[in-house]
């Protein structure tokens, strides 16, 4: 009986939710209208422990919040494309004026079975050394589209390229 007590004792000392305190933040960031950064934490508690009551909770939190996350993201896009030269000749000579700061790293010469998957150019390749709105604008300049959708991650960087 008391090895029973002594075994209900330590097996409840390790039910604790790791993911209780990034789910606590996702619901105050969502709260604070910061969803991008809500998101960020019901991430990270899915990731601390995806089966506890708190992991669960977050992942039906992140799918329920998807939509205003996704209007968010394409908001923001738009005010970024809005504070950019309109002119395409401006744009251009913007993106000649960062190809000796953006480096090009190719994925591989052949094409890419995700990129070509995706109905975008066949080669995959990253754009680094600026801020990411440089990188993109080289990037789209050399007539490359984002494999992955922008989310201020090391990602942004992945584009599909002809070759």
């Amino acid at each position: 009986m008391g090895a029973l007590v002594l075994a209900s004792v330590l097996g409840a000392g390790g039910c604790k939710d790791e993911a209780d305190p990034e789910y606590t933040r996702c619901l105050a960031m969502e709260q604070k209208g910061e969803l991008v950064l809500a998101a960020r934490a019901c991430e990270a508690a899915i990731r601390a422990d995806p089966h506890s009551k708190s992991g669960v909770a977050a992942a039906a939190k992140l799918k329920g919040m998807q939509p205003a996350l996704d209007a968010q993201r394409a908001a923001d896009r738009r005010a970024y494309e809005d504070s950019q030269p309109s002119d395409d000749g401006a744009r251009a000579a913007k993106a000649a004026s960062l190809k000796s700061k953006v480096r090009v790293k190719s994925w591989g010469a052949e094409p890419d079975a995700e990129c070509s998957g995706m109905g975008l150019p066949p080669f995959r390749k990253s754009y680094e050394g600026g801020t990411f709105e440089e990188d993109e604008l080289v990037a789209e300049a050399d007539g490359c589209a984002h494999l992955f959708q922008r989310r201020n991650n090391m990602n942004d960087s992945v584009f599909c390229c002809p070759r």
